[in-house]
C-alpha cells in the first residue's frame, strides 16, 4: 500500500510538472486542481482495494503520505481562489489583499498551535488517535470540519497536516507576491510582454546558450553556463536536458560545428538583402 501510494505521488508531480509551463496563472492552476482532483479519486480507490496491513502501516500513511496529496490540492486550489479574486487597483490596495491572506494563514496555525506543536516536534503517543480511522473525537477536539470528512478515506487530523503543509508554501507564495509589488520596475519593462515560447530545435538552443558564453554576453563575461541556460529554459518555456551531452554531440558532426548559427547568419543576410530592395 505505502510503495503503490509512493509511486502515485510521483505521478502526481510529473503530472503536475507538464502542466507547470503554462504561463498564466489561472490557467496553469486550474489545469493542476483538476489533475491532483483525478490522482486524489484514484488514491481513494487504492485505499478500499489494497487497505493497510497493519495499524502502524495505517498511521504512516495518515500522517506522512495522505496530507502530501491533499497539500497540493489546497495550494493550488487557493492560489487559483486568491489570484481570480486579486484587486485590480493600486499598489496599496494589492499589498493590502496579500497581507491579509497572510493574517488568515497565521491565524489558521495559532489556533491548531497545539497540533502543529505535536506534529512537528516528533511526537507519536496521540498517533493512533490523529491517524488512524474510525476514532471519536473528544470535546475539546471537536472541528467544524470533521462532520464532511469522508471518514473511509482520512482522519481530521491528516486534513489539519495537508493544512500545515500547504499553508507554509503559501505563506512563502503571498510574500513573495507583495515583494513583487514593492519591487521597482524600469518602465522600458512596465508592461510584461507576451510570452514566448522556443518553437526551434532544441540543440539550435543549446548551441546558442554555448556561443553567448563564450563571448561573455552576460554580467561583463561572469555568467556560468548553467545560469544562462537557466534563463534560456526559463524565459522561452522548454527544458534542454543534458547540454553538456547535446553540445558533445555538436561537436562530432561531420558538416560543421554550428549549423545552427549558420542558419542564423544566412537568415539575416536574406533579410538585409531584401530591405535594400524595399
Amino acid at each position: 500500500m505505502i510503495t503503490a501510494a509512493e509511486a502515485l505521488f510521483q505521478q502526481l508531480l510529473t503530472r503536475i510538472k507538464d502542466r507547470s509551463a503554462e504561463p498564466n496563472v489561472l490557467p496553469r492552476s486550474e489545469k493542476i486542481v483538476e489533475a491532483i482532483t483525478e490522482v486524489l479519486l484514484q488514491l481513494k480507490e487504492l485505499i478500499k482495494q489494497e487497505g493497510f496491513a497493519d495499524e502502524n502501516e495505517e498511521i504512516h500513511f495518515y500522517r506522512h503520505i495522505k496530507p502530501k496529496f491533499h497539500a497540493l490540492y489546497i495550494y493550488h486550489a487557493t492560489i487559483f481562489n486568491v489570484e481570480s479574486d486579486r484587486p485590480l487597483g493600486s499598489k496599496k490596495a494589492r499589498r493590502r489583499y496579500f497581507h491579509n491572506e497572510l493574517r488568515r494563514i497565521d491565524s489558521y496555525l495559532y489556533h491548531h498551535l497545539e497540533f502543529y506543536k505535536y506534529y512537528h516536534g516528533g511526537k507519536t503517543h496521540l498517533d493512533k488517535a490523529y491517524f488512524t480511522r474510525g476514532q471519536a473525537f473528544p470535546q475539546m477536539e471537536i472541528d467544524i470540519a470533521s462532520p464532511i470528512i469522508d471518514r473511509e478515506f482520512c482522519t481530521l487530523h491528516s486534513i489539519k497536516v495537508s493544512f500545515l503543509l500547504a499553508y507554509e508554501e503559501l505563506k512563502e507564495y503571498f510574500q513573495n507576491r507583495m515583494r513583487e509589488i514593492e519591487a521597482p520596475k524600469d518602465p522600458v519593462f512596465a508592461e510584461d510582454p507576451e510570452p514566448l515560447t522556443w518553437t526551434d530545435a532544441k540543440v539550435g538552443l543549446v548551441e546558442l546558450a554555448y556561443s553567448l558564453h563564450a563571448k561573455g554576453s552576460f554580467n561583463h563575461g561572469k555568467a556560468d553556463l548553467s545560469q544562462i541556460v537557466a534563463h534560456l529554459e526559463k524565459d522561452w518555456h522548454i527544458e534542454l536536458g543534458n547540454t553538456s551531452r547535446t553540445f558533445q554531440e555538436v561537436l562530432s558532426r561531420q558538416k560543421g560545428i554550428a549549423s545552427f548559427l549558420e542558419k542564423l547568419k544566412k537568415a539575416l543576410w536574406r533579410r538585409t538583402i531584401e530591405n535594400d530592395n524595399e
